[in-house]
């Protein structure tokens, strides 16, 4: 019986982040302190990868953002029974 949910989510981001994301991951501590985050300090994340594309378009338009880039990641919710989450 399973006994938990994936989820996918979508993180669009600038070409600059990327090397920090490569290091040391989605780490919300390394997430840069604004007063304009929507619902706080935090990641987001969309449940429709066109959305986040258009965020990274959107935010990333400064000419030293070079490229977006378009995170896909698995949220998984209850018990782990399955072994392949580990």
């Amino acid at each position: 019986m399973k006994n938990y949910t994936v989820i996918t989510g979508y993180h669009g981001t600038c070409s600059k982040h990327v090397t920090s994301i490569v290091k040391y991951g989605l780490n919300p501590s390394k997430v840069k302190k604004r007063a304009d985050h929507w619902l706080g300090q935090g990641l987001y994340f969309y449940g429709d990868m066109r959305q986040a594309e258009w965020w990274a378009e959107d935010q990333c338009s400064k000419p030293y953002n070079k490229n977006t880039f378009c995170l896909s990641c698995q949220f998984i919710s209850g018990e782990r029974a399955n072994p392949r989450f580990g």
